[in-house]
């Protein structure tokens, strides 16, 4: 198995790759300037062999820049990449075995659907029969047999982008870039395409790599997720791992939404981390970030899905804090709660629509969850001012 650098806050750690037989694309030590500007901050990591690979950040993070450079649109300024071995650094857009989907699809309304898939195939001055084939086989991985007479107009948004998609397909290109491929389309559409793109993927069998500002879509659809931030990787996991166990308070509040809680540091076993939290309540977690020491500012990171309001305290061992319930919002199979705690601590709490029970604004309860679901994560003191005291979104 590959082996990658992920540049975390500046200092390299290394990590396993997912690709199994070998990197089909790698950053080593990327820089990319704008003037003064630093857009991408020495970033390493590998894609593998098959894998589907995120990069998920907000806007101005460096992710974007980070595909054209994979792409060949801009050169980087320090470092290098390689395309299935090779240096690919300073080629061309043509000249490496990767291909672009855009957002905007950028088919060409002149042609038909099954024109728009040629195209690449024909620049490369294939053979006829060969190009044919490509078109067929393209378009029937994305489900578009018998639609190569129709032009781009005469189709849905969603059908355009099969096509968008079909076309860079038929170049078979070892690495397949998309630049948030879907955010034209409507909600109810986006979701359907997120499985189709993640099948599709999967039957053809080539790498890609997926920049997204939407956690959800990175979630649903990836092997392994690079949430970046200011230029650099400040995690790189498996969609469980960057959700459950995030490498810092920045990944815990992008991925999701999560309530922080302030505490100290009391204890460290293996059995898991006892804190105090603000407010004077003690809590235990089991599992924590491996730089949590004792005696330690920190944070207890816990996801609404995980938190319970229970009308009595809970027996010992259970993690819990006294709060009050402020507002409810229904929200189908659940009903999302905010609640408010000791001090200026809120936490949002996620409870399915048959457990609510007399739960409802203007009550005194207790808020709960299993020590198993509660993540410690070290906090400068500089790094907790406002943490806990943002008010979890309804």
């Amino acid at each position: 198995m590959s082996t990658q650098t992920e540049h975390v806050g500046g200092d390299a750690a290394s990590v396993q790759a997912g690709g199994g037989d070998g990197a089909a694309l790698s950053l080593d030590r990327v820089v990319k300037r704008f003037g003064e500007v630093v857009a991408v901050d020495g970033i390493s990591f590998d894609v593998g062999r098959r894998e589907f690979f995120s990069l998920l950040g907000p806007s101005g993070c460096g992710k974007t820049t980070t595909l054209r450079m994979l792409a060949g649109f801009e050169t980087p300024t320090e470092g290098r990449i390689l395309v299935d071995g090779k240096d690919a650094s300073r080629l061309a857009p043509h000249e490496r075995d990767t291909n672009m989907v855009f957002q905007s699809y950028a088919l060409f309304p002149h042609m038909t659907v099954a024109q728009n898939v040629a195209f690449g195939p024909q620049r490369k001055k294939l053979a006829r029969r060969e190009v044919e084939q490509r078109v067929q086989d393209s378009l029937s991985a994305v489900r578009l047999e018998g639609y190569g007479k129709r032009y781009p107009r005469e189709l849905s948004g969603g059908q355009q982008q099969r096509v968008a998609l079909a076309r860079a397909l038929a170049n078979q290109p070892s690495v397949l870039l998309l630049d948030e491929p879907l955010g034209a389309l409507d909600l109810k559409l986006r979701e359907e395409m997120q499985f189709e793109l993640k099948r599709i993927q999967r039957e053809v069998g080539i790498s890609f790599v997926y920049v997204t500002h939407d956690q959800g879509e990175a979630l649903t659809m990836s092997d392994r997720i690079a949430v970046m931030n200011g230029g650099i990787v400040e995690h790189l996991g498996t969609p469980e791992e960057v959700y459950l166990r995030p490498a810092s308070l920045f990944v815990a509040g992008f991925i999701g939404q999560t309530s922080f809680m302030r505490c100290r540091v009391e204890s460290v076993g293996a059995d898991g981390v006892e804190v105090a939290i603000e407010g004077g309540h003690r809590s235990r977690s089991a599992r924590a970030d491996a730089g949590v020491v004792v005696g330690a500012d920190a944070v207890v990171v816990v996801r609404p899905e995980h938190v319970r309001i229970s009308p009595t305290e809970p027996p010992a061992g259970e993690a819990a804090v006294p709060v009050t319930v402020l507002d409810e919002v229904f929200q189908g199979s659940v009903v999302r709660y905010q609640l408010r705690g000791p001090g200026d601590l809120r936490l949002a709490a996620l409870v399915p629509l048959d457990e609510r029970a007399d739960v409802h604004p203007g009550i005194d309860a207790w808020a709960t969850w299993s020590p198993e679901w509660g993540y410690v994560l070290p906090a400068a003191a500089d790094e907790l001012e406002g943490v806990a005291s943002a008010e979890p979104p309804l």
